[in-house]
């Protein structure tokens, strides 16, 4: 159990009343709360704080959200206990404190801490026996026989390492602070006392080993003199590093100790935290009084809470991992996830009326709540959207598999940094069952076995979900071969709790294919998987405080994979951000990262990020060395490509560029300004680098009084946009909500001025239409299908939405509500091709009916290549003009297209023996074979090697090239699949071209050469 997270063990307690759970959680965590309150309140209160603080946890555990970390929570607490004793004290002054605190010095906190630095550096070079001896003695209050019988090492031996402990310790601090030590065994009430009565309400027997008597009794028996602050700290954090870290290393550590008596608890009523004025709870002397109720003092409260129980509006059964939110009042909350039970607690609300919704757009369902203060309030919150899955995980060969863990990706659930959710464990039928919010993907994991393909072909959103039990089919792999290794820091130490993902799939896209494996080290920096697919992959690893580390790995079958994975110490970035008049700009975020995709490492793995202080410095430390891409999040932003070393030290200085914009006024064509309408702001359609969207969408026109309808778009550059003003949206989850996705009125060539810009919308474009279709299927084809619409005035400027995904066996289709226009609607069908109705014209207020996509009268295309001595030519890229997804090669020189309609048609093709060339023929899909003949040609191998040297290189290669008199030979996107180098074969007949190649992550390179009868090899070196 120690090893267990903070949360899992709290959590346990809550649902089991494990009282030995809640015991670690207070070694772990409350010698820091105890610094915390000695710093904020006092040492005198501080043990008292700590008390008072876990009585809170204890009363109010259902209230934790389990999703949230549990120390802020508890940190939360005692801040109310804190704010609570200083009000107090501002109503009797106590005159002694009072002196005490004019006495110190201005400089006692960068004392405190240089001291704190200084002890944790003396602890950490420790040898292991002395630190282990120590916090057997000191943290948990072990005399000498019990801690050699716990070690199982002679009575002298422990005597010889807790003196000569103790002699190290006290060297190893700066001159004056030696002194600290001894405070450490000094008699007082201490945390040992604070320990029994919390674990004396915990409702079940405490059990565990209690801390030492004397141990952290630091800051109620220590005067508050001139200088002695520092020494304070110090003793708290001696202490509270042995009680974290020891504790948490050393299992052993926890045998031996007598166990407290069992105590009957008596809990006072629930109520918000803020009521509590102080808690008093002596440290029990007899059996009589560990049996009394700690004695409580209600204050009036000035907040009250709301109880939220979540429910299925179809069954009203509990509805778990909702994401809920309170709105009103002036307060701005977070959203919360609701439990196993459904329930979700809000406390420290400002009385008044809230509306509690769903913070997911997936999940539809409103109430409303009254809060008073110093109550809690309930209510009840039916939602709708929800999914009953059925999982069912078989092996490669179709039998069922028990034991097989079913995951989500979805990192916006509050699901740890890799994205990833756990949805349940299967049966002994192989079956899990789900229900919930519809999900994104799901995928199935089983140790030996290789992990399933993601499977998104699941009920995406509230109209979509069956009344019914749906049952997903998931088929894991093969079986897995086995990494496992080390992973050390650059001093070759063990890193615990180290993160490492080892990727699945190697290539450029991973969509539909197998998310990357998480793991963590243990104790030991100690890692293994057996469920990696076999072949050559990328593994990283990755831990605080060190720079992650990418390498190359080959997996086999046979033999297992071992290796040491070696962390780095990484670059620091550091640097100041100011406006454009040079002041310093505070709380600007600062992110650097990989500028590089890492193939199939799906999950965030090596950016950091920091934020500027009050004088507008930054730095980030252990930054991965490499190729990185950092950016200023400045409105508009500031980018910046870096090289970097392990170790280099890097100043990057930014400054704010004058902030331009777009500011304006919606208006109907009466001048009635226009509410909610959404005004974005684009690059201009004739520029040739524009970026899809510049600074987002931005909704206009959502205040009041003046300002209604008024829009501004800010952190743009002194360049011409293009000014696009959409309808207000039906429903961000809902396909078919176009009115939000297609511009009602374009305005080219906008320039920032800060003249007011007028945008009318006339009656016909704010008028509506809907397009209404259907598909024809092959008779027992289902396959997913989406649709995509342009507007053909937008056409030019790349402008194109998708509005509807149909799942398989759906063939019917409703778009809208539209503006009236011409449109071009694109259906592709999975595993099959497009589809396309150009020119369709719809009227204001009327629905069209579309003449059915027929791709029941599809068929592939097969086209036979050979050479002029009749030897097929093999290993050809063949497509159909305008389409970039190459054709099949089913057998020697026999090319497959996907299905098609019948019709003029145009195929292209190279290969490395012979010259491009294309062919045009009328496809009448009679399903015969067409023949061709290829031209002969000199066979010529470009080698590209990419700008900067890299293990693997996987990317998008634009290449293009030409003859002597300057026309397209062949120009292609191609996709790069090597190491060190690219080779990409390509026959020319005999003559003089050039070549462009630009990789899309920026290398470019370029050359003339000659081609004549003999086979040729052209040489390209990439460059930024």
């Amino acid at each position: 159990m120690t090893d267990a997270t903070n949360e899992a063990l709290f959590l346990r307690y809550r649902e089991t009343g494990d009282a030995q759970a809640l015991a670690l959680v207070f070694d772990r965590l409350a010698p820091e709360l105890l610094l915390v309150a000695a710093h904020l309140a006092g040492g005198d209160l501080a043990e008292d704080l700590v008390q008072a603080t876990f009585l809170d946890a204890i009363r109010h555990r259902a209230r934790w959200d389990r999703s949230l970390r549990l120390a802020p929570w508890l940190l939360g607490l005692l801040g109310n206990h804190v704010r609570e004793a200083r009000r107090q004290r501002k109503r009797v002054p106590d005159r002694e404190r009072l002196e005490a605190r004019s006495s110190e010095r201005p400089e006692a906190a960068a004392e405190a801490n240089e001291c704190l630095a200084a002890v944790h550096a003396a602890v950490e070079r420790m040898p292991r026996h002395y630190r282990q001896v120590l916090s057997l003695r000191l943290v948990h209050g072990l005399d000498l026989q019990q801690i050699a019988n716990s070690l199982g090492v002679p009575l002298g031996t422990v005597k010889v390492r807790l003196h000569r402990g103790l002699i190290l310790l006290r060297r190893a601090l700066p001159a004056g602070l030696a002194m600290a030590v001894a405070v450490l065994l000094s008699p007082g009430r201490g945390l040992a006392a604070v320990r029994q009565a919390v674990l004396g309400n915990a409702a079940v027997p405490a059990a565990g080993v209690a801390v030492g008597t004397g141990v952290l009794a630091i800051l109620g028996g220590i005067a508050m003199k001139q200088g002695l602050a520092a020494v304070v700290a110090v003793v708290v954090l001696v202490a509270g590093w042995f009680a974290v870290h020891a504790v948490m290393a050393e299992p052993g550590s926890q045998a031996g100790g007598p166990e407290p008596a069992a105590v009957v608890a008596v809990v006072p009523p629930v109520m918000p935290s803020a009521q509590v004025d102080e808690v008093t709870t002596p440290a029990p002397a007899n059996a009589a009084q560990e049996n009394e109720a700690p004695v409580v003092r209600q204050a009036a409260a000035t907040t009250g809470g709301i109880e939220v129980q979540v429910v299925w509006a179809s069954d009203e059964a509990p509805a778990a991992g909702v994401l809920v939110r309170p709105y009103g009042g002036r307060q701005v909350l977070a959203s919360k996830l609701s439990g196993d039970d459904g329930r979700v607690t809000f406390d420290g609300l400002a009385p008044g009326s809230y509306q509690i919704l769903p913070g997911q757009g997936s999940a539809n369902g409103r109430a409303r709540c009254d809060v008073v203060a110093g109550q809690f309030a309930s209510c009840k919150l039916a939602v709708d959207g929800d999914v009953r899955l059925r999982f069912v995980v078989v092996d490669a060969a179709g039998a069922v598999q028990s034991g097989a863990t079913l995951w989500n990706v979805d990192q916006d659930r509050g699901a740890p940094p890799e994205g990833l959710w756990c949805l349940g464990e299967t049966d002994a039928d192989g079956v899990a069952r789900y229900r919930g919010l519809p999900l994104r993907h799901a995928w199935a994991r089983k140790g030996g076995h290789q992990p399933s393909l993601l499977c998104s072909r699941l009920p995406a959103g509230a109209k979509d979900v069956p009344s019914g039990e749906v049952e997903v089919r998931l088929t894991l792999g093969d079986v897995g071969a086995l990494v496992s290794g080390l992973v050390v820091g650059p001093h070759s130490q063990p890193v615990p709790g180290a993160r490492v993902v080892v990727a699945c799939d190697d290539a450029m896209e991973t969509s539909g294919g197998k998310y990357a494996l998480c793991l963590r080290t243990d104790d030991a920096g100690r890692f293994a998987c057996d469920e990696v697919p076999v072949g050559e992959r990328s593994i990283v690893a990755a831990a605080p405080g060190f720079a992650p580390i990418v390498q190359r790995i080959t997996t086999g079958a046979a033999e297992p994979t071992v290796l040491t994975l070696m962390l780095q110490r990484g670059a620091v970035l550091s640097g100041q951000i100011t406006d454009s008049e040079g002041h310093a700009l505070s709380a600007v975020k600062v992110h650097i990262g990989p500028a590089r995709y890492v193939p199939g490492i799906t999950v965030p793995w090596g950016g950091q990020e920091a934020t500027t202080d009050a004088e507008g410095h930054y730095q980030i430390d252990a930054v991965w060395p490499g190729e990185l891409h950092a950016v200023a999040f400045l409105e508009p932003t500031v980018e910046q490509q870096f090289v970097l070393a392990d170790g280099e030290r890097k100043q990057w200085n930014v400054q704010k560029l004058p902030e331009l914009r777009i500011r304006g006024l919606v208006t109907d064509d009466e001048d009635k300004p226009l509410r909610a309408w959404r005004v974005e702001v684009r690059e201009a359609a004739t520029k040739s680098d524009r970026k899809t969207v510049m600074g987002g969408g931005v909704t206009a026109t959502e205040g009041g009084g003046e300002h209604v309808g008024k829009f501004m778009v800010t952190g743009l550059e002194n360049e011409l946009y293009r000014v696009m003003v959409f309808a207000p949206q039906l429903s961000a989850s809902d396909w078919t909500a176009a009115a939000g996705m297609v511009p009602r009125v374009v305005l080219e060539n906008v320039r920032p001025s800060a003249d007011e810009l007028r945008i009318r919308i006339s009656r016909d474009a704010m008028a509506s239409g809907w397009l209404e279709g259907s598909i024809v299927m092959p008779v027992g084809v289902q396959a997913r299908t989406k649709l995509s619409l342009s507007t053909v005035a937008l056409r030019a400027g790349g402008f194109r939405v998708p509005q509807e995904r149909l799942e398989a066996g759906q063939t019917t289709f409703r778009i809208g509500p539209l503006p009236a226009g011409e449109y071009d609607l694109l259906c592709d069908v999975e595993g099959r091709g497009r589809l396309q109705q150009k020119g369709i014209v719809l009227a204001a207020n009327a629905t069209l009916q579309l003449p059915p996509f027929a791709a029941d009268a599809q068929r592939p295309v097969l086209l036979a290549l050979q050479h002029a001595d009749g030897r097929p030519a093999v290993g050809a890229d063949v497509k159909l003009a305008g389409d970039r997804t190459p054709c099949r090669e089913v057998s020697p020189g026999l090319y497959e297209s996907l299905p098609i309609l019948p019709g003029p048609i145009e195929l292209v093709a190279r290969g490395p023996e012979f010259a491009p060339c294309s062919f045009a023929l009328d496809f009448v899909a009679d399903g015969e074979q067409v023949r061709r003949t290829v031209p002969n040609a000199t066979a010529v191998q470009f080698v590209l090697q990419p700008a900067t040297p890299r293990d693997r290189w996987i990317g998008g290669l634009s290449v293009r090239v030409r003859d002597a008199s300057g026309a397209d030979v062949v120009r292609d996107l191609i996709q790069i699949d090597g190491k060190s180098e690219f080779v990409w074969p390509l026959g020319l007949p005999p003559g003089t071209y050039s070549i462009a190649a630009a990789e899309i992550e920026g290398g470019k390179a370029s050359t003339t050469f000659t081609v004549t009868n003999q086979p040729l090899r052209v040489d390209l070196q990439l460059a930024k």
